[in-house]
């Protein structure tokens, strides 16, 4: 059980780096799918992505905490839940 917190945990601070990294730096290697200058307003998308990576980051250094509790399909619903509205907002940002 220390094992999979431990994972978690470190999983969870490599998401909140990489999300400060895309968000403060503009750092946009981690982002899957993104195209050098197909982004209008860098700016903007860097701090969309880089928040949903640190909100993704701390739902997982959470889970930890709760792993002996919940089930961890809850974990992966409440991940796809994340992914499916920065995937809608990404496709309406790039639309404008």
């Amino acid at each position: 059980m220390f094992l999979a917190k431990l994972i978690f945990v470190s999983m969870g601070m490599l998401l909140i780096l990489s999300g400060l990294l895309v968000w403060k730096k503009n750092f946009f290697k981690f982002i899957a799918g993104y195209v050098e200058g197909e982004i209008k307003d860098k700016k903007t998308y860097g701090k969309l992505n880089g928040m949903f990576l640190i909100i993704i980051g701390i739902v997982t250094i959470l889970f930890s905490f709760y792993i002996g509790r919940l089930n961890v399909w809850v974990f992966i619903a409440l991940l796809i839940v994340i992914v499916i509205g920065q995937v809608v907002i990404n496709v309406r940002m790039n639309k404008k």
